[in-house]
């Protein structure tokens, strides 16, 4: 989140509930809830709530160092070339994104996802993606995972499956 962001996001704030229904938590016509995470609803223009979604998507982007970040609601495992995840308290109904990090790529890579239940879990193991080996790969990967109803990133855990 850049400054001027934040700072627009303060102001946003203190002023959501003159942007309300009088009486009500719905919006007044031409604003919207921002929803940066399930519980954010202060109403703001719909240009601000397309920013906190985008802010959210990137979030795995940003991270200064991904080992660092904490262990969540998700589990990963992998078995020969296949990465699988398990899970819960995520944002019901959701998606749930997962990125290799430490892979020699310039970014996070992009594995695949898969959307939250209604009790907001992965119920079971379920597959992300087929992994390969990658040239002078010589350490474990972190998988990263955004939760996108909520923009919260975690580490789901530790991989060799990059490995050759």
């Amino acid at each position: 989140m850049t400054p001027a962001i934040r700072t627009r996001t303060t102001a946003e704030n203190a002023a959501g509930p003159s942007n309300q229904q009088p009486g009500s938590v719905f919006c007044r016509q031409g604003f919207v809830w921002r929803e940066a995470r399930p519980s954010d609803l202060v109403c703001v223009v719909p240009s601000s709530r397309d920013q906190a979604r985008s802010d959210n998507a990137g979030a795995p982007f940003r991270l200064v160092d991904p080992g660092a970040t904490p262990r969540g609601g998700v589990q990963i495992t992998t078995s020969g070339n296949y990465l699988y995840a398990t899970g819960t308290g995520l944002s019901p109904n959701n998606s749930v994104r997962f990125y290799a990090v430490g892979i020699n790529t310039v970014g996070p890579y992009s594995l695949g996802f898969l959307v939250a239940n209604a009790q907001g879990a992965l119920s079971g193991w379920n597959y992300v993606a087929t992994i390969s080996c990658r040239a002078q790969q010589n350490g474990p990967a972190t998988i990263v995972v955004l939760d996108q109803g909520s923009g919260t990133v975690t580490t789901g855990g530790i991989t060799y499956a990059f490995q050759c």
